[in-house]
């Protein structure tokens, strides 16, 4: 199988549990006929994994646009997407996407901004465009059907495994100097991995009576901060962290230490956990989420938002020996449910039935749409001409443009008239200023058209990109609502006839709505295909106010 795989997210020690699902499932799939695009930095550290795919070094900047110009039928049978979203969005080769988790929907403050709303952006759309879409529990494929409206039967849990690492016999060698009693927490300084609540829980703990250390291991980004309030729990004696540990040497971590200590807020998996069994070493893992599927009964479970729980399991394990032999036991036994030879396995199944389907009709398109773009203004001519400028200068040959105006008495109907005929400049009778955000609010026969009276313009080529994304909308089975807002179709949800509208464009009238219109965010069309329509907002790439631009793809 022709394989093509979106690797630009990929950074060796930074991406945590991920890394170890793109190393083992695009390292099984080194049989195939793979071609990779990763980070140019990163095309070593690939390599390591998929010796023998074609690999191709990439910019962010002009990374999309090289993959996007590649995936062609006759070059590919499948692209896939192992890190989160489906990137391009819209592709001509069936598609599969890992997404680990929708974390961000249930603890948006872990995130900052710009991340926030590039996985708003881009996971909903990625969940309904997709042709396969991997998780890695049950717990995350239920989120993601409930929240995004995917389809249940296209979205699979794949369960994974440890490396190899941690079932290779017991080595002292090269081992880090290490505390001589200790909890270890493997994971990076992001918010939902809880360290606060943690550090917390180990002040709670030295507090009565336990004399134990924690071991912390990760990526540098966030250490400082962490270890900071560490301190300031008075933890910096007991607190060691040992930074980014070369993987051969995390295994000896485990065995050495009394428990893994996992009471993160929210997970996609938890490999941890497994790597914890492996080495034969309990387990205190979150009461919720995916955790649970995980560990099963092999685990002592807390509840994560509370650092008493938290530490009352600590306290728990350690003063109790048996519990301790019965975890480990259980979870040697645990471990048998997991395999990367099954998650490869069901990997390469989904790809195989995904490219089998059969392909869905295409339409061609023979010509590009009209686009209808309506400005209402009242005694506002201060700006109306370059609001006009902006417009016509598109050089657009099917562009339907209305300027309404509501009775001004500033010079705007003077304005207007040195345009007629190179634009479609109508008068809407009576239409005068409304109230709070709605600021026009039209009379018959306009009664049901409501548009803000704003500052509008469009940026250099706006519409040759919003005609060319608005000619593909048949490819993906959107259908664009016709006009300019919501309150374009009646109660009855009918159109409005075409009596209800008059355009005049080089002086005669057309009786008709446009097929696609270009309007401001907040009366951009939406109905019953609000779910569709995210995947045209992805591709459709406009200006339509000054200085602010709409983009999907690269959200960040």
């Amino acid at each position: 199988m022709r394989i093509a795989i979106n690797l630009r997210q990929f950074y060796k020690g930074k991406i945590g549990g991920m890394e170890n699902y793109v190393r083992n499932i695009v390292g099984g799939l080194r049989h195939h006929d793979l071609t990779i695009w990763v980070h140019r930095d990163e095309v070593a550290h690939v390599r390591e994994f998929a010796p023998t795919a074609s690999i191709h070094g990439i910019t962010h900047e002009t990374g999309l646009s090289e993959i996007g110009a590649a995936l062609k039928p006759e070059n590919f049978d499948l692209f896939f997407c192992p890190l989160l979203v489906l990137e391009p969005l819209v592709v001509d080769v069936p598609s599969a996407v890992m997404m680990p988790d929708i974390q961000h929907e249930f603890f948006p403050e872990c995130f900052d901004a710009s991340v926030l709303k590039w996985r708003k952006d881009t996971y909903g759309p990625t969940a309904r465009n997709t042709d396969i879409l991997f998780t890695l529990s049950e717990h995350a494929k239920q989120t993601i059907v409930d929240t995004y409206g995917a389809p249940a039967a296209k979205v699979l849990p794949i369960h994974l495994d440890a490396d190899d690492e941690f079932r290779a016999p017991a080595s002292c060698s090269d081992s880090p100097r290490l505390p001589a009693r200790y909890l270890y927490f493997p994971a990076n300084f992001w918010p939902h991995k809880n360290h606060e609540n943690i550090f917390e829980a180990l002040r709670i703990a030295v507090d009565g009576g336990e004399e134990i250390d924690l071991v912390l291991t990760g990526a540098e980004a966030g250490s400082e901060k962490a270890l900071e309030q560490a301190a300031r729990l008075g933890l910096a004696s007991r607190v060691h962290y040992l930074g980014h540990v070369a993987k051969h040497l995390v295994p000896e971590i485990y065995r050495r230490a009394e428990a893994l200590l996992f009471a993160t807020k929210f997970e996609g998996f938890g490999i941890p956990i497994l790597e914890a069994f492996y080495c034969g070493t309990p387990v205190i893992t979150s009461s919720a989420g995916s955790c649970v599927e995980v560990a099963g009964e092999a685990a002592v479970l807390v509840d994560p938002q509370s650092p008493e729980s938290i530490a009352g399991g600590i306290v728990k394990l350690l003063r109790d020996g048996e519990l301790r032999r019965a975890l480990v036991e259980k979870g040697a036994e645990r471990v048998k449910l997991f395999s990367w030879a099954s998650a490869i396995e069901r990997t390469e199944k989904a790809f195989r039935e995904a490219v089998a389907r059969p392909k869905p009709t295409r339409v061609e398109v023979t010509e590009w749409p009209i686009i209808g773009i309506v400005t209402p203004t009242y005694n506002m001519a201060h700006f109306l001409e370059e609001t006009i400028q902006s417009v016509l200068s598109q050089g657009y040959d099917k562009l339907d443009y209305v300027v309404m105006d509501g009775g001004s008495r500033d010079g705007t109907v003077e304005i207007l008239r040195k345009y007629e005929g190179p634009a479609a400049l109508g008068v809407g009778a009576g239409w005068r200023p409304g109230h709070g955000d709605q600021q026009g609010v039209a009379r018959d026969p306009w009664r049901d058209l409501r548009l803000p009276e704003r500052r509008r313009y469009v940026f250099a080529g706006g519409t040759d990109r919003g005609g060319e994304a608005l000619s593909r909308e048949s490819e993906s089975g959107i259908d664009l609502r016709r006009g300019l807002s919501r309150r374009c179709r009646r109660e009855d949800s009918r159109p409005i006839s075409d009596a209800s509208v008059q355009q005049r464009r080089a002086g005669r009238a057309v009786h008709h709505l446009p097929t696609g219109s270009i309007s401001g965010p907040r009366s951009i069309c939406r109905s019953g295909d609000d779910q569709q329509l995210d995947a045209l907002r992805a591709r459709l790439r406009l200006v339509v106010s000054r200085g602010q631009e709409v983009s999907g793809e690269e959200g960040r």
